[in-house]
């Protein structure tokens, strides 16, 4: 279990995609095949991690191939920081109005 104020922050690699990285396929009863996501399914990730706050950062990760991006990794760590401070910001604006518990996926 973690602790009270606890982030967690999902970041896919290179050359993946955000919405696909945290997904899991999974067969119905009735033979129909669905995606849950691991961040967000109540029964998975945060099941263990009760009071954490789960992030999910994505960015444009196609370095290889016919269209690489033209991006410096330290360009993408940069927008990362910049989106945490401003999550974090959010945040503690919504604490300091009683809400307890956030999910920003």
């Amino acid at each position: 279990m973690l602790l009270t104020q606890s982030s967690i922050v999902a970041i896919h690699g290179i050359g993946a995609h955000p919405d696909d990285t945290w997904t899991t396929s999974l067969t119905t009863e009735d033979g129909q095949r669905t995606y849950i996501s691991w961040l967000t399914e109540k029964r998975m990730l945060p099941a263990v991690a009760t009071n954490a706050r789960i992030m999910r950062y994505g960015y444009k990760s196609a370095w290889f191939g016919k269209e690489p991006m033209q991006a410096k990794v330290t360009d993408v760590a940069t927008r990362l920081l910049d989106s945490l401070t401003m999550k974090r910001e959010v945040l503690m604006t919504l604490l300091s109005k009683g809400v307890s518990s956030t999910y920003f996926v």
